[in-house]
């Protein structure tokens, strides 16, 4: 029984995968990954591979106090390509919706093997999870990972069956100092829609973006979810809302700080994000 269980992530090297922008890669074992975004290294990690074999990371990557002490190699606004090409990976992975295309050209300009994936929507992420299981040679473990999120899929879709009806309206904060919200083609919005809430920016055709306040007026949703990061962040955001009396999700008291930075990292730690957002929203009274 043991000896199948260590079978079934065996890996299963062979072939070949392109990433998101078509480059080619052959499946194989990695032995120096360097990650350009937290959330990809996290995917590392949850596909079983060793943390010893990530050698650089990005600014934030903090998933794991092993992960806090790796080489720094840039962060969301730029990548330090000497910093990338002194650590000699045989691997580095970055994200369409947070690395530089002209970071990333430059690194394959030179001669360094970077596979690209994307988050932007749920089937991006969805995408990246069986690209990587390709690329990894784990189809077993991509399988596991892929039930898993199903499960939690299926439960946080069962919530939102019961809540459909009531029409509930939603603006999904990330940001409070400009005040930045989640738009229509982001997967936080899909992932409210599974839930029962309907995006007031579900037709603006931008992720992330910073609305007019009278934009929001107008629109009156009937709660706040607030995704900012920190305590501090959280107050503010909080603040910004609580003297707009006419507002509805103001009237009712219907402001939540979700106090769970799973909701803002695409990898596997989105599971645990939805789990926590079904705990949270069933926990309300809602008439």
């Amino acid at each position: 029984m043991v000896l199948a269980a260590l079978f079934s992530f065996a890996a299963a090297f062979g072939g070949t995968v392109a990433d998101f922008e078509g480059n080619k890669f052959e499946s194989k074992s990695f032995e120096r990954i360097v990650t350009l975004a937290p959330s990809l290294a996290e995917w590392v990690l949850d596909f079983g591979i060793e943390e010893s074999r990530i050698v650089g990371v990005s600014q934030h990557t903090d998933a794991t106090p092993g992960l806090k002490s790796k080489a720094k190699v840039g962060n969301y606004t730029g990548i330090s390509l000497e910093s990338v090409i002194r650590l000699k990976p045989d691997l580095v992975l970055a994200t369409r919706d947070g690395n530089s295309p002209r970071d990333v050209s430059r690194l394959i300009a030179m001669g360094v093997p970077v596979f690209v994936v994307d988050s932007r929507t749920l089937d991006d992420w969805s995408k990246t999870l069986s690209l990587l299981g390709q690329l990894f040679g784990l189809p077993a473990r991509e399988e596991t990972l892929r039930q898993r999120w199903q499960k939690a899929k299926t439960s946080l879709q069962e919530v939102g069956a019961k809540l459909r009806d009531k029409k509930l309206t939603c603006l999904i904060q990330v940001g409070s100092v400009p005040l930045i919200v989640a738009g229509g083609i982001s997967y936080l919005s899909e992932i409210f829609h599974w839930l029962g809430f309907e995006n007031i920016f579900a037709q603006e055709n931008r992720r992330y973006f910073r609305p007019q306040m009278e934009e929001v007026l107008a629109r009156n949703p009937d709660f706040l979810f607030l995704l900012p990061t920190g305590v501090t962040l959280a107050q503010t955001a909080k603040d910004q809302w609580t003297s707009l009396h006419e507002m509805r999700a103001v009237k009712k008291n219907q402001i939540l700080f979700l106090d769970n930075e799973n909701l803002l990292r695409p990898s596997m730690r989105l599971v645990e994000g939805l789990e926590y957002l079904k705990r949270t929203v069933s926990a309300l009274s809602l008439k």
